[in-house]
């Protein structure tokens, strides 16, 4: 990061009538694009928790899924909130700094201060995406080994979200080891140059993950599609392929979405980090500050339009069928039309 949004312990210990800090920090703290784009950023955030909320209360009852994939979806759901959260308040605090700070030095904010901000930014982030990844190894282990999962496939979804968990909190404490630096930062947003390199890392494997997750969707649903007219008579088998459809489709939007974002977030970030020296950090900010929660604002309101089309979907199928007369002349042609189309 450039001069003006780092400053070491050091610098400020010797800075005693807060000369570097006027020079540096006041400028761009008190700016006015700075504090909107603090403002708006703010908006979105508190909009992705009320988001959140209401869609949780609107598919709680509706989701049609099985079990493990609705516990991955609350997995996610609960992810995007820790992170819209941990967003609202480093930014609340900021927004607080830029008017009623009494020392110009208190722009600054110590490492220490921005440690948990990091360490939640970047679990949050790593277990929205390994979500999606728990989704497709589901859906995987649904296809491929159909009738073990039928039996004993009931916890798979909390053994994912441990597992995940775990593995992205592990991946996070080897970034940022051993700890926070000495340096006073003028945004939490800011990565410690200690753990820059292995931070670009984790958003190259973050963004390989997405694109994992839609080639193997792809190939799901190109599995599946067969399977639905093999499996004509056997109604446990036909479901599940039915579920993996259903569900590939569903996953497929939200992980193709979180690509596109994560793909511009990380791009972005690597640039900025390249090629610091060229940009100032109001245009630091204005460029990378929008998309993640861009991304959390838009994923409830994508979740409840995907669950209602296939709510709908499945309604007008069903009403399809029961509308079909059973008896006499108009009943034997419409069982033998529905014969000669499984057979088809």
């Amino acid at each position: 990061m450039d001069s003006g949004t780092v400053i070491h312990r050091s610098q400020l210990k010797m800075d005693i009538n807060g000369t570097l800090c006027l020079e540096n920090g006041i400028p761009t703290i008190t700016s006015w694009p700075y504090r909107l784009a603090i403002l708006i950023h703010i908006f979105l955030t508190f909009s992705s928790l009320v988001f959140m909320m209401v869609a949780f209360f609107y598919l709680r009852k509706r989701l049609y899924f099985h079990k493990n994939i609705t516990i991955l979806i609350v997995f996610m759901f609960v992810s995007a909130s820790v992170l819209s959260l941990q967003m609202l308040v480093m930014e609340c605090r900021h927004i607080f700094i830029s008017w009623f700070y009494k020392h110009p030095c208190d722009v600054y904010v110590p490492a220490e201060d921005c440690f948990p901000y990091l360490l939640l930014n970047s679990v949050a982030i790593g277990c929205m995406t390994g979500a999606q990844v728990c989704m497709v190894i589901e859906r995987m282990i649904a296809t491929y080994l159909m009738k073990k999962y039928q039996k004993f496939g009931g916890e798979l979804g909390t053994i994912l979200v441990v597992c995940t968990t775990m593995i992205f909190v592990w991946l996070t404490y080897e970034t940022f080891w051993p700890g926070p630096s000495e340096d006073y930062y003028l945004t939490c947003i800011s990565i410690p140059k200690e753990s820059a390199v292995k931070a670009n890392r984790n958003f190259i494997i973050l963004i390989s993950l997405n694109l994992m997750c839609i080639i193997s969707l792809i190939l799901l649903n190109a599995i599946n599609r067969p399977y639905r007219k093999r499996l004509r008579f056997n109604l446990a088998d036909r479901y599940q392929v039915e579920e993996n459809l259903n569900t590939t489709q569903y996953i497929c939007t939200i992980v193709i979405v979180q690509f596109v974002i994560l793909t511009f977030y990380g791009t972005g970030t690597l640039l900025l980090r390249t090629f610091k020296a060229k940009f100032e950090p109001i245009f630091h900010r204005q460029l990378i500050m929008f998309v993640v929660p861009f991304f959390t604002c838009i994923l409830p309101i994508l979740m409840i339009y995907i669950v209602k089309q296939g709510v709908e979907r499945r309604n007008r199928n069903i009403n399809k069928m029961v509308s079909h007369a059973a008896t006499g002349t108009h009943g034997r042609d419409n069982y033998f039309h529905e014969l000669l189309k499984q057979w088809s």
